[in-house]
């Protein structure tokens, strides 16, 4: 049984890693490619506020927005500042590996993110968990060469097996930053994420850990959690995922890039797969849960933290 298992085990990460898929394949989620934008350096992308919705709707009321995130024309009376440029070559990338908040400033910049919300998954459930753990990845891993072609489909799934494993910088040629990437390769991407999806849920039991935690914990225990939250993103300089643990057994997840503290707890800036612009949560001391507009309340679990060190060998690896 043992070998059985092993066996299937590596028959789906091989399918998962080398897949193609025909058109058909590809969008079974129904992905709206009508109203496709193209992106220009003179083009700042729009933030579109998020949408408040009821707790027992908060998934599906995103799946009546569109899949992509929309652009705007900078207006000349506009002083919109960008963040970091997307590394474009293995030296740029290694200079700015040493900065330390390079990472942070490079994911607040929305032309370095994924061009598309959270979508797919089953049941079109969508696939927060690991369109956050692309973002996150993604940030940290990849060097652009915008001189050289454009990559092909086969190329595409490529880069996106080194995501999937997350221990080697990735080169992307042909493009500027993630943005334009997963632009043009936005049904790819979105099959893989599913397919990242099933992969977790069956060999990584990641439905258990949707069903693990509450969505509720004592005030000390809360208070601890953000303390350590703040640790993790402040003294070690790092960008976190977290899961969400909402009531029963639906758990969301995002991205913690900055957190401060204040006098009654702490301010926090997200980056969440359902929304196109980072937002900023407060945490106040007493709380027994998070809580956010649009969401029931929940309790946020720091997971991960183990990817930091697979992300340091592949820096180091990458350049000596």
């Amino acid at each position: 049984m043992k070998q059985i298992s092993s066996l299937l085990t590596l028959i789906l990460l091989i399918s998962f890693t080398t897949s193609t898929f025909s058109s058909e394949t590809e969008n079974i989620f129904n992905i709206d490619m009508k109203t496709l934008t193209t992106i220009d350096k003179d083009f700042p992308i729009e933030n579109p506020k998020p949408q408040p919705t009821g707790e027992a709707d908060f998934v599906s009321q995103k799946l009546n927005t569109d899949v992509q995130w929309k652009i705007t024309p900078l207006t000349p009376s506009s002083n919109k500042s960008y963040g970091a440029r997307a590394s474009q070559s293995k030296e740029e990338f290694c200079s700015n590996a040493e900065k330390p908040d390079y990472f942070k400033q490079l994911i607040l910049e929305q032309r370095n993110r994924l061009s598309f919300r959270n979508a797919g998954g089953f049941c079109n459930g969508g696939v927060c968990w690991w369109h956050s753990l692309l973002e996150q990845r993604q940030t940290y891993l990849t060097v652009y060469k915008p001189e050289l072609p454009k990559p092909t489909k086969k190329q595409v799934l490529k880069i996106f097996s080194k995501y999937f494993w997350g221990n080697s910088v990735v080169e992307i040629p042909g493009y500027r930053n993630f943005y334009e990437f997963s632009l043009d390769w936005r049904e790819v991407l979105q099959k893989k994420l599913n397919d990242w999806q099933a992969v977790d849920g069956i060999l990584g039991a990641a439905w258990i850990n949707g069903l693990a935690g509450s969505n509720r914990v004592s005030a000390k225990n809360l208070k601890k959690k953000m303390d350590n939250l703040y640790k993790e993103v402040n003294d070690n300089n790092r960008i976190v995922w977290q899961k969400l643990q909402f009531p029963g057994v639906v758990a969301h997840a995002w991205l913690v890039v900055k957190i401060k503290k204040t006098s009654s707890g702490y301010n926090f800036t997200v980056i969440d797969s359902n929304y196109s612009r980072e937002f900023n949560v407060n945490y106040y001391n007493g709380d027994t849960s998070n809580r956010l507009g649009g969401y029931p309340n929940f309790v946020a679990y720091t997971q991960h933290l183990g990817d930091f060190s697979k992300i340091k060998r592949a820096h180091k690896k990458y350049c000596k």
